[in-house]
């Protein structure tokens, strides 16, 4: 029974991969369309995001070794970040509706999307699948593998980012800079205004 009280984080935390994945893929056909402008280096940040997942995933925890009282507690604390994780994924993947791909592109009439998650952060979506994995692999993957594949991940999000920013600067210029000037990248930090 401590065996499988042990992996119960797990075992909660990895439906919710799939769950997104449905989930993507249905907006995913109500999203299609022919695109204006692609960059194709997002293609290449795709890659190495997906590199740092499987390096994440095929190296897993020892299972001879019992967790700690602390690694216990980090397991299960992995479970709500997981879930709250891919359900920010997902509300990003609604608001955007017909813009959403797995591309950096424009559609023809692209509007700037800021609202729900985009309020918060420019990449809800790639914040939200660090999220997922992060709050997955605490319970799969020993730590220092983990942080080596969130650091590859983080790479390739940074192709992906650029390559989109890229596109969204060229498509709405000032609107685009006041928006990035306003709204951090990845991570909700709170920002200083200025006083007029």
């Amino acid at each position: 029974m401590a065996v499988a009280l042990e992996q119960l984080p797990l075992a909660l935390c990895l439906p919710a991969w799939p769950a997104l994945g449905i989930a993507m893929a249905v907006r995913r056909r109500h999203g299609s369309g022919p695109a204006a402008r692609r960059d194709p280096v997002s293609h290449v940040g795709l890659a190495i995001q997906a590199l740092g997942f499987g390096l994440g995933f095929a190296i897993p925890r020892p299972s001879d070794a019992p967790p700690s009282h602390a690694e216990a507690i980090l397991f299960w604390l992995g479970v709500p970040l997981a879930w709250a994780s891919a359900w920010i994924a997902f509300q990003a993947v609604r608001v955007l509706g017909r813009h959403w791909s797995l591309e950096a592109r424009l559609l023809p009439g692209h509007r700037l999307v800021r609202e729900g998650p985009y309020a918060c952060v420019r990449h809800p979506i790639y914040s939200a699948m660090l999220g997922l994995f992060v709050g997955t692999g605490v319970s799969l993957t020993p730590l220092p593998v983990l942080l080596v594949a969130s650091g590859v991940y983080l790479l390739g999000t940074r192709l992906r980012t650029r390559s989109e920013e890229r596109l969204l600067r060229r498509q709405f210029g000032d609107e685009y800079v006041r928006y990035a000037r306003e709204v951090p990248a990845l991570v909700p930090w709170p920002r200083p205004t200025s006083i007029p």
